[in-house]
This record gives C-alpha cells, structure tokens and sequence, in this order.
C-alpha cells in the first residue's frame, strides 16, 4: 500500500498472480484464414536483365549481355509458427519450384539457359499488443542453371563460345546471378500478397468498429466504475496464438494457476473465477443495489422478468448494501459446479433497515441439453445467514431467488440482425468446462463465417 520497493513487490506478485483472462486461437483455423487470403502461388513472369560479364569469363574481357525470356513459379503458402513469450511470432512459408528459359545476348553469341530448381520463401509476421509488423521476406533459392545451347554467325565463333560458357568461373556467374534474379521476383511477389492482405484485414477491422463502439456502450456503465480489462501480453506456440488479459486492481490479485484445461475448439475464452471476483469487488463493494437494479438486470439474465421482482406503486420497496471486501466470490468447488456467495453489510425493507451482515449462498450445476445449449441449473434453495427477523429473511431469500432463477441461460440477451455483431450468429459452440476455478468456452469458427469477414476471401 506504500509502494515500497516497487521491483520486488513486482517480482512477487508476477509469481502469485497470473493473467485470468485468455483468448486462444488454435493454429487450424489460422490455417484457414490463410489459405483463404494468400492461396497457392502460380504465375509466369517477364525476365529482363542486364549482366556485365566479367573479366576471364565468357570472351576474357569484360562484356555486357541482355538476357530475355520467361519465368514460371508455382508453388504452396502454408503457415509455421514458433514458440516466443513475449510476442507471437508467424512465419508464412512459400515453398515451389521455378523453371526459367531465358537467352543471353553477349556481342555475336547467343546463349540458351534453363534455371530450375526449389525455392523457399519466409516471410516473418510478428504481432503483439502494439500492432503487426511484417517483417522482410527471406528467399532461399536452390536453383540451378545449365547451358541448353550456344548459337553464333561461324563454327569458331560458336566453338569458343561454347568452351567459354562451360568454364566453371561462368558456370558459378550464371548460378548466382540466378538465385539472386530469383529471390528477388519471389520477395517482391510475397510482400505484394500479405501486404495487400493485412491493409485489408485492416480495413475491415475499421469498417466493424462503429459495431463495436455500440457495443462498448453498453460496458461504459462498468467502464465509469473503474472496472476495466487490460490486456497483458500476446504469445504464440506451435498449437495456436494466446492472448492474456488481467481484470486487477493494485490491491487485487490475478489468477493463482495457470489454466489447466484444454479443448479442439477453434476459439477457446478462459475466464479464472478471479476475473468476476475482481471486477464484482470494484463495482459493487460500499455501494447500493436497490430493487429497480435487480429487476433491471434480471432482464438480462432471464428470459422473462419474475413478478417478484416487478416494482410498482403497491410493492415494498427493498435494497442491499454490499459488502467489502469481496462482496460477489464465486469458486467453482467441483468440475463444473459453482459456489455464489452475496455479502451484504446492510439489508433495507419497506422503512426498516438492517444494518448487519449477511449472507446468501447459491450454487448452480453447469447444464447441457440434447441440442448442446448450456445453462446454469440451480441446485436446492439459496441459503441466507443472516440475523435479521424471520419474516424479513423470508422476504429477501423470495427476492434473491428470483433473480438468481431456477435456470440461468442469459436469455434476455439477443444479438442483433444483420452487421458485424450480427455475423457473430455464424458461431457454433463448442462446449463449456468448469474445473479448478477456470471457466473455458469454446467456439467453433465455420469457413463459411471466415469467408464473410474476410475481404479478400468474398
């Protein structure tokens, strides 16, 4: 609280508190992106070139050639990944093969020249917290070229020509001019491809953000109260990319393990019991909740509002203080089972107030149906410890239970038609576990959903 020694309070809670919030995205469905945006390379190009020849080469003075013809590439783009901490780090990898016939044009002789060979092209992409950066494409070429002919006006001519061409100093001339005309026509062709497929990654990002603005709206609320995520880091593996977020105050703690749970999902959300217990301690600790907040919020979380909740002109009007420290704790103390427990340091019904602690614990089953719908099931009634009189507690438990209903399944929440939230319809679920305080979702992302986001794939 002194802020003393602020590295090693630092060091320590690094150790005790990990992020509790992770948005994994498995390296299958960031294949697919790709090969929705960059497919398979084919195409035949133009060659021109000009090539001083140098001394003790091809005619034993320095001469210049003009070198004409065509290239042909085909090959495949696939994406490798590498494990590092502190950034994801992407590389897309072109791998084919060139073939090249070409004619060299040095004084009176003409040369006929065949390149071909493998190639290997890597572009590097690293992505972290400040944006991607794509960085200088790297070509490896193995290719190879060989003397298919040598032409010229007399026999003579052609003949020392033809022994000039295949000493191994111009053999080595012509090889490495080769690999370097053919890096560079596979480096400009790969940084023309993801370059042009980032600006539009990018342009849509922009064109949905109007989407996501109304949405942010709706969280100001949350926002206002100082109950804000912040993200931590991003990290690649060869298994898929890692985004961390924190939900912390400088006097809360994160996560006290990592997550342990895992799912074939082609999105996983992992959410530690700490990331609702934080944000719950900074909007709700001290402050009132009075019955129009519950009814308000029941909205959201049922599908239909409890008469127990309605307010009117003839209902008696009730409220709760909260309690802090932790006044909303959730633990999930078996595989997909959750313990809610509501502390209130004061309790006012009708012109009576309670000024004493109280409170309600609620534990909910983590429910799936036939049709793969998941939902909270609450298991017996919620138990109060509270001092207040019987009929009071008989009111409050009656409230309570109505907001935190029977089945739980967010349906007062519907996305929208149509737009970008809209699109998010297109979404399968993939399943939710709960275990060892980690609650992990998993979403399954259809081709066809890539190919309506994703411009270039349209």
């Amino acid at each position: 609280r002194t802020r003393q020694l602020p590295d090693e309070t630092a060091a320590i809670r690094l150790l005790l508190s990990h992020p509790n919030a992770q948005i994994i995205v498995a390296k299958p469905m960031i294949d697919r992106m790709v090969g929705l945006l960059v497919t398979d390379v084919e195409q035949t190009l133009p060659v021109s070139d000009r090539v001083t020849v140098k001394n003790g080469s091809l005619f034993g003075r320095s001469r210049t050639a003009n070198v004409h013809g065509i290239a042909h590439t085909h090959g495949k783009i696939h994406l490798e990944m590498e494990a590092n901490q502190e950034l994801a780090d992407l590389q897309l990898v072109y791998q084919g093969e060139v073939e090249s016939h070409c004619r060299a044009i040095v004084g009176s002789v003409t040369v006929a020249m065949q390149t071909l060979g493998p190639v290997r092209a890597v572009t590097p992409i690293q992505i972290s917290l400040q944006g991607i950066e794509l960085l200088t494409t790297k070509v490896l070429p193995q290719v190879k070229t060989s003397v298919t002919g040598v032409s010229a006006q007399s026999n003579f001519i052609r003949r020392l020509g033809n022994r000039r061409v295949h000493e191994p100093e111009s053999l080595r001339q012509m090889n490495s001019r080769a690999r370097a005309k053919t890096a560079n026509l596979i480096q400009l062709e790969m940084g023309v491809r993801v370059t042009t497929a980032l600006e539009e990654i990018r342009a849509e990002l922009q064109k949905n953000q109007a989407s996501m603005d109304n949405f942010q709206d709706v969280l100001a609320p949350i926002a206002r109260e100082g109950a804000t995520v912040q993200w931590s880091g991003i990290e690649s593996s060869t298994e898929g990319i890692t985004v961390h977020a924190l939900s912390q105050r400088r006097e809360q703690f994160g996560a006290v393990n990592r997550c342990p749970l895992t799912s074939s999902a082609d999105v996983q959300f992992r959410l530690h019991v700490s990331f609702f217990n934080n944000l719950a301690e900074t909007i709700m600790a001290g402050k009132t909740f009075t019955d129009e907040y519950f009814m308000k919020y029941s909205k959201i979380l049922q599908a239909e509002l409890p008469p127990a909740l309605m307010v009117h002109s003839r209902s008696v009007r009730w409220a709760i203080v909260a309690a802090k420290p932790r006044p909303l704790e959730i633990t999930i103390p078996a595989p997909n089972q959750f313990r809610i427990e509501l502390r209130m340091q004061q309790v006012e019904i009708g012109d009576e107030q309670f000024d004493c602690p109280s409170i309600a614990t609620i534990n909910y089953g983590l429910v799936e149906n036939e049709y793969g719908d998941t939902y909270l099931e609450r298991q017996g009634d919620i138990e109060l410890e509270s001092p207040i009189s019987t009929p009071n507690r008989e009111f409050l438990v009656q409230k309570l239970q109505a907001f935190f209903a029977p089945i739980l399944d967010g349906g007062g929440v519907a996305l929208p038609e149509g737009g970008s939230l809209g699109r998010l319809r297109g979404l399968k679920p993939h399943g939710v576990i709960a275990n060892h305080d980690w609650l992990t979702l998993g979403v399954d992302v259809p081709t066809e959903f890539l190919e309506q986001w994703m411009p270039l794939a349209k």
